[in-house]
């Protein structure tokens, strides 16, 4: 009976994740959206993923290899650029409010295909649909 409940909390536990974690990839891409358009990264910009690190275990163990590859690609790409971002305000630039990212558009747009590709990955785990095209949509 235990394994039967230990199941349903697991699947239950995936599920919110991957609706959480969708949550803060569509927040991710309308920023993405907003830098590709703007070509500035601004002060006040983050990528939290904190979703991710809540629910990691439960999706890694509910997604498929190839849905686990996309999300997770798609996570540490923004994080990382989200850190190193915000050490670049903290080191260089600390009175700055923006930096100008227009050579860094291909790249910024390269993450908005990831995130939305690992947001597709979570639809099925979700229960929800996919977008056809970019986030936001």
């Amino acid at each position: 009976m235990d394994f039967v409940l230990d199941r349903l909390r697991e699947g239950r536990r995936g599920r919110v994740g991957a609706r959480m974690v969708r949550v803060d990839l569509s927040m991710a891409a309308s920023r993405l959206k907003n830098m590709e358009e703007r070509k500035r990264w601004w002060t006040t910009t983050a990528l939290p993923m904190n979703s991710w690190k809540l629910y990691e275990d439960a999706l890694t163990a509910r997604l498929d290899p190839d849905s686990l590859r996309a999300v997770t690609h798609s996570v540490v790409g923004l994080q990382t650029l989200s850190d190193s971002m915000q050490a670049t305000f903290r080191r260089v630039t600390p009175t700055m409010e923006y930096i100008d990212v227009s050579r860094e558009v291909k790249e910024i747009h390269g993450l908005r295909k990831d995130a939305t590709a690992a947001y597709n990955a979570l639809a099925n785990l979700a229960g929800d649909r996919t977008v056809a095209g970019l986030l936001p949509d």
